[in-house]
């Protein structure tokens, strides 16, 4: 079988919703793409900056993997470029003998989506990699294949943009939370509030939630070696700490999801 050509396409400054069916913007060849493809409509950017999502894209890792915390080009970045040995999924098709190239923007690697697609073009191109990726292959749902393993979960990771703060979240289907390490952590129960208005942290939010969502979130963390697990002061600030990552966790109720 001909090996796939890949064509990636990134508007800038478009909102997701745009592509949605109803959305009054007009994107007639959006249009087209989603009738004669495949629509994602639970897609999560991994972190809220621009370099760091667009290096998640093409590492197929988080920022904690991949280091790139903030927008490279500024005096406040974090760290200039890719920390050393993390390797693009481009050099891996480019070593397969694809041709690459690019046009438009190139703000510090590559266009902006989740780390999923590095490792699905990997997959559609056949070209087997031997190293861990924080995303994982989208191409058997594209091929319209049961998936009966896949997460219940999304993660994003966060330490500031121009100006520096800890954040981390983790999303399941009804719950959301949120960890501040500068302020109050956020709690929204998203089957009833999808557009996240009532902050349910604090004395109201039901501890159970809380301590699964802050296991899900440390045991991410830990594997994916984020340095957000310390023995800080301001990790100290959370509601159940990094021991929740080595904790025995139950089975999670139908509440939990």
């Amino acid at each position: 079988m001909a090996r796939p050509n890949f064509l990636i396409f990134m508007s800038d400054h478009q909102r997701g919703d745009t592509v949605l069916p109803g959305h009054p913007a007009v994107t007639p060849h959006v249009d087209r793409l989603a009738r004669e493809g495949v629509s994602f409509t639970q897609v999560y950017c991994p972190t809220p900056h621009c370099s760091p999502a667009k290096a998640t894209f093409h590492t197929g890792l988080y920022p904690s993997r991949h280091g790139v915390w903030n927008n490279v080009g500024g005096g406040q970045a974090l760290a200039r470029g890719l920390k050393p040995g993390v390797r693009l999924w481009s050099e891996d098709l480019r070593d397969a003998g694809y041709e690459l190239a690019f046009c438009g923007s190139w703000h510090v690697s590559a266009v902006e989506s989740p780390a999923d697609w590095g490792p699905t073009f990997l997959e559609l191109a056949g070209v087997p990699v031997d190293r861990p990726f924080t995303g994982r292959s989208l191409a058997p749902l594209l091929r319209d294949e049961p998936v009966n393993d896949w997460r219940d979960e999304i993660h994003t990771q966060c330490n500031g943009v121009e100006l520096y703060y800890t954040q981390r979240s983790v999303t399941t289907r009804r719950w959301k939370y949120v960890f501040n390490g500068f302020d109050d952590d956020e709690l929204y129960d998203l089957s009833a509030d999808p557009h996240e208005m009532h902050n349910l942290a604090g004395d109201a939010a039901p501890a159970d939630v809380v301590r699964d969502m802050a296991g899900r979130m440390w045991r991410f963390a830990c594997r994916e070696g984020d340095t957000a697990v310390n023995d800080y002061i301001t990790v100290a600030l959370a509601p159940y700490g990094p021991a929740e990552a080595f904790r025995r966790s139950p089975a999670a109720a139908p509440g939990l999801q």
